[in-house]
C-alpha cells in the first residue's frame, strides 16, 4: 500500500502517451490524495474482490454501488478474473478486520499477453497474439525471471506511449491466467509435501504442496498451521491425476475459522458470540443450520472475507458443533 499524490505518475515521461480505458478522465476522477492497494485476485463476488498483496497478505476490496459507485476499468473482455492483478484506489481508510478492508473508488486491471523477446537490463519486447509489438519497461527483479520465448501476461496502469513500438511499464508480470478450480473438505492427513482432503465430489484427494517463492500459498487463522480435522479450500489449475488417490498441485490453500457461542438463530443464520471479541453475524444455508441451537459452542469455517457492517458478517462454508449447552 502506498500514498500517491496523482494517478499515473508515468504521465511525466517525455514521450506522448495514450490512456486506455472505458472511463473518460475528469478533474473529479482522481482525488488530490489517493491511496492504493494492489495484488492478485483470489476471490470475486458482486460485493468485493479479495486480493493477495506482494507480501501474500489478504485485503478485501469492497465495491461501492449507488451515486459514488466504484469505477472499474479493465482491458479484459470478460472482466476481472481469479489470478488477475488489480490496483484499487481508495481514500486511505482501512479497517482492522481480518482481512483488512477498503472501499474502492476505482479499480483498474490492464493486461497484455504475449511472447517475450529482446530482453535487456531494463526492457523486453512483448509480441501479442495479434502481432502487436510492445516495449515493456520493467524492474531488474522482474527482468531476471524472464526467459526468451516465455509466454507472459504483463499488467500495467493503462498508459501506453504513442511511440513505435508502443511502451508500457510493468506493474506485475505473471504466467497467463488460467481457470482456477477448487476443492473443499476435511483434512485427514498432513505432511510437509502434501495433505489429504476428503472432497464431497471427488472423495479422497492428495493435495501436493509446492515449496519456494512461487510455491503454494497457505493461509490459515491457526498459529499451528493446517491440521487433521480442519476444513480447507484448495485452489488448483484443474489438472488431476488418475492415480489412487487422485492428486492435484495446490496454487493456494485456505483455512479460516471462528469459534464462539450461538445466539439469535434465524432461518438465514445466527450470531456468533466470541470471547473478548465483537459478535459476528454468520450467514448459512438451511441444511448447514441443522442441529444448531442457542447456547451451542461452534467452529465456523469461512472464506476469510468479513463485511464492514455492524455487526460484521461472514458466510459459513462449514459449521462444526463443538459443545451443546443443555438447560
Amino acid at each position: 500500500m502506498k500514498k500517491i499524490f496523482a494517478l499515473l505518475l508515468i504521465l511525466a515521461l517525455a514521450l506522448p502517451v495514450i490512456a486506455l480505458g472505458t472511463a473518460t478522465p475528469t478533474d473529479t476522477d482522481v482525488p488530490s490524495d489517493v491511496f492504493t492497494v494492489s495484488g492478485v485476485v483470489t476471490e470475486i463476488t458482486d460485493e468485493y474482490i479479495l486480493i493477495a498483496d506482494e507480501n501474500d497478505q489478504m485485503v478485501q476490496v469492497n465495491i461501492i454501488t449507488g451515486e459514488e459507485a466504484t469505477v472499474i476499468e479493465t482491458s479484459k473482455e470478460n472482466g476481472i478474473a481469479l489470478g488477475d492483478f488489480i490496483v484499487a484506489m481508495y481514500n486511505g481508510m482501512m479497517t482492522r478486520s481480518l482481512p483488512p478492508q477498503v472501499a474502492a473508488q476505482k479499480i483498474i486491471c490492464f493486461e497484455k499477453t504475449g511472447e517475450v523477446s529482446a530482453i535487456t537490463e531494463e526492457t523486453f519486447t512483448l509480441t501479442t497474439d495479434d502481432g502487436e509489438e510492445i516495449i515493456v519497461n520493467a524492474t531488474a527483479e522482474q527482468i531476471e525471471l524472464l526467459v526468451e520465448g516465455d509466454r507472459k501476461s504483463v499488467y500495467f496502469d493503462g498508459v501506453m506511449t504513442l511511440s513505435l513500438p508502443a511502451q508500457i511499464s510493468a506493474l506485475h508480470i505473471s504466467d497467463p491466467v488460467e481457470d482456477v478450480y477448487t476443492l473443499f473438505g476435511a483434512v485427514t492427513e498432513v505432511t510437509e509435501e502434501y495433505i489429504i482432503v476428503m472432497d464431497e465430489i471427488f472423495g479422497e484427494v492428495q493435495v501436493n504442496i509446492a515449496a519456494g517463492e512461487d510455491g503454494t500459498i497457505i493461509e490459515t487463522t491457526s498459529e499451528a498451521g493446517i491440521a487433521a480435522g480442519d476444513y480447507v479450500t484448495v485452489m488448483y489449475d484443474g489438472k488431476m491425476t488418475r492415480s489412487l488417490p487422485p492428486q492435484v498441485s495446490a496454487l493456494r490453500i485456505t483455512c479460516y475459522t471462528m469459534e464462539g457461542t450461538v445466539s439469535d438463530i434465524t432461518e438465514e443464520g445466527f450470531m456468533l458470540n466470541r470471547e473478548g471479541l465483537d459478535a459476528v453475524q454468520v450467514n448459512a444455508p438451511a441444511d448447514m443450520m441443522a442441529g444448531i441451537t442457542d447456547g451451542a459452542f461452534v467452529t465456523v469455517t469461512f472464506d476469510g472475507a468479513m463485511t464492514m457492517s455492524l455487526p460484521a458478517q461472514i458466510s459459513a462454508q462449514m459449521i462444526l458443533i463443538t459443545e451443546t449447552i443443555v438447560d
